[in-house]
């Protein structure tokens, strides 16, 4: 009976230390959190920050929230923590506390201390005694205790109704908990009982006995859409401590390849929306005792999961690990580049792709393809969309697919960005540090800003670089200079993919690179940047597959140092994809160096003359980044760097504020270099 009901003891999580201090982590960094249920997986997928594939994986499930808007918005800490309210004292000098509420605690005075998650069980103190009379007998999901609580901070949550209400208005979320009221409303309980036909279509729980199992709690999420409402049933996953809760998802670069070739072999380009995927997975691996929410309860009864509910840490790696498992089983190959990209290869040719974004997928492929993987996907799982016209949207990016080019641009999402707005007087006081308020609004612009220029706006990316580099501590004068660059999202620009003539012509990466020596930090560090282009033999036309801009790792002493840093870096990244490249088009055994050479720029010729020359630099450090890139000459591993003037240098504007950003943008409107390579 333990064995089949979960009887194990799972450790608690430290809900403190992982909910909230990585909760405040997420706010500062503008980094989005995994969100909650099927909402936050969407959130993973839409983040219009700067997000890194990684960084979504770290953080609590309740902290963000889909608002189900065009672009999407973030459920700050500030928000999160206006769920709870401070827990008063009683006329009789006992906090006020009843049992099954739901507190969290940390030391008076303890700003630095994370919060502490408990239910209330009883109280375990006498009112007449002064001294125990606020002992409180609680339980966290590992086992009960108890703790004298007068002598912390605590609050509780502000309803005890189980419903988490989100109402979208104008791209803003706001999240209260549903009153009484709003709970009985019939639409409402029309939307729940819609999630629970779904958990019993899917056979996602079944019912065992209460034999006073280790059980997680579980929360309603209701999402308002138009006149209508979506509910959600989210597990409380942060009250079990798991040690593998990341999930892949194609890079951002990966993307921009698979449109490059989809484009190059004359394939339409598909976008398919898993209906609640995560309930479509396989079956889990491991037992997890939950209890129902209580318009579900049944006496002497808890839910023994079997599929990876929303909620649950590892959820998006369950249903990441069953999705791959299916296309391997139809006879597609993991990218050993990246593996949120798959592909199938037939009669020693690419037949077709398909990129995953938790539940949205990216599909192209020949007619052999479309038959057997995108039609047995199709039959295997419930989908809610399956997009295949001329313009549609994906993760928030409208893709265009015209004659001669595949576009993207973020009109919708730039249009509805908006300055943040100060109070009468503020702008007077330029070096005041921000308030809580105004930093939020600061954060969140730059998000925004953050997720244009990694996807379609590099002339945003500096900006966006420095002001980043701000946001620890920022003035009001970095907020008015933040709002200054609202300005530029009035013109509305697009990356274009041109058709590529693959058939016999060479495949080539072109990697421009270019660094600014001292020019940020007080002139201590120091930018560098690089463009990096998929081309062929055949004609001038490119696809741009990635730009960056960062600061240099170190701290350098020269501008030849600070080419040298860039280029290598670029290097680094030219050489990720194109084992990517080389793998869709040749093979996944094939000698990318062999089929791909890298073409690279730099406008330093000292740097040009250093990896040419068989003088040594007398900086020793300098000396081995230098022979680290000769020998990429000597084996092959790059074909060539070569020397071209600043006014050709396609970089340039990713290093230095002010500089001519033209260029770069006639080559990704145009699909078409400026210049012969």
């Amino acid at each position: 009976i333990n064995a089949e009901y979960g009887e194990e003891k799972r450790p608690t999580s430290g809900v403190g230390e992982d909910r909230q201090s990585l909760a405040r982590k997420a706010s500062e960094e503008k980094r989005p959190a995994r969100g909650v249920g099927e909402e936050g997986q969407r959130l993973a997928r839409n983040a219009g920050k700067e997000i890194s594939d990684r960084g979504a994986d770290e953080v609590d499930k309740d902290v963000q929230v889909d608002s189900e808007s065009d672009g999407w918005s973030t459920c700050t800490e500030t928000t999160f923590t206006e769920l709870w309210e401070t827990v008063t004292l009683k006329k009789n000098g006992v906090l006020d506390l009843n049992p099954n509420d739901e507190i969290r605690y940390r030391m008076r005075d303890g700003e630095g201390d994370d919060w502490k998650m408990a239910t209330v069980v009883s109280s375990g103190g006498r009112v007449k005694s002064e001294k125990n009379r606020n002992v409180f007998n609680l339980k966290t999901a590992d086992l009960p205790y108890h703790l004298h609580l007068e002598k912390y901070e605590v609050e509780k949550l502000s309803t005890p109704g189980e419903v988490l209400y989100i109402e979208d208005e104008n791209q803003h979320v706001f999240a209260v908990m549903v009153s009484k009221e709003r709970y009985e409303d019939p639409k409402v309980k029309e939307a729940m009982e819609k999630e629970m036909d779904a958990w019993r279509k899917y056979n996602v729980f079944r019912e065992i006995p209460d034999l006073g199992q280790n059980a997680l709690s579980t929360r309603w999420v209701v999402t308002k859409k138009g006149t209508g409402y979506k509910a959600r049933l989210v597990i409380r996953g942060f009250e079990e401590c798991l040690s593998h809760v990341d999930s892949p998802t194609a890079d951002k670069c990966t993307t921009k390849i698979l449109l490059a070739l989809a484009k190059a072999f004359n394939w339409r380009i598909a976008s398919i929306d898993i209906k609640a995927a995560f309930l479509q997975a396989e079956n889990l691996d491991r037992n997890v005792i939950v209890r129902p929410p209580r318009d579900q309860k049944k006496a002497g009864l808890l839910w023994k999961l079997e599929k990876p509910a929303y909620g649950l840490g590892d959820s998006p790696r369950q249903w990441y690990n069953s999705l791959s498992h299916f296309l391997i089983s139809v006879g597609c190959t993991r990218c050993k580049y990246d593996p949120g990209l798959f592909y199938r290869w037939k009669n020693g040719k690419l037949t077709g792709m398909i990129l995953l974004h938790v539940d949205d997928l990216l599909v192209c492929g020949n007619h052999e393809f479309k038959e057997n993987v995108l039609k047995k996907l199709l039959e295997k799982y419930e989908v809610s969309k399956h997009t295949t016209g001329s313009t549609f949207r994906y993760i928030g990016i409208n893709i265009t697919q015209e004659e001669e080019f595949i576009s993207l641009d973020q009109e919708e999402y730039a249009g509805n960005v908006r300055v943040v707005e100060l109070e009468k007087g503020r702008k007077l006081q330029r070096q005041s540090e921000l308030t809580k308020e105004e930093k939020t609004g600061y954060l969140s612009l730059l998000g925004k800003l953050s997720w244009l220029s990694y996807i379609t706006r590099p002339d945003l990316k500096f900006d966006v670089y420095i002001f980043s580099r701000k946001n620890r501590t920022p003035t009001i004068q970095d907020l008015i200079d933040l709002n200054g660059v609202v300005s530029k999202l009035k013109e509305v620009k697009k990356v274009r993919f041109p058709r590529l003539q693959l058939k016999g012509a060479g495949v080539k990466l072109l990697v421009f690179a270019d660094a600014s020596f001292g020019n940020i930090d007080d002139k201590v560090n120091s930018t560098r940047g690089y463009v990096i282009f998929l081309s062929t033999d055949a004609d001038d036309r490119v696809c741009c597959l990635t730009w960056a801009a960062n600061k240099i790792d170190r701290v350098v002493n020269s501008t030849l140092e600070a080419e040298t840093l860039a280029l290598k870096d670029a290097l680094d990244h030219g050489e990720w994809l194109r084992g990517i490249v080389a793998e869709m088009l040749y093979g996944r055994d094939s000698k990318s160096e062999d089929l791909i050479p890298i073409i690279s720029f730099t406008d330093s010729s000292q740097l040009s003359q250093a990896l040419y020359s068989t003088h040594h630099v007398k900086n020793y450090k300098l000396r081995r980044d230098i022979e680290n890139i000769k020998e990429r000459l000597f084996n092959g591993t790059i074909a060539e760097v070569r020397w071209i003037g600043t006014d050709r240098m396609l970089a340039d504007p990713l290093t230095k504020k002010g500089a001519d950003c033209n260029k770069l943008d006639y080559v990704l409107d145009t699909g078409k270099m400026f210049y012969s390579v």
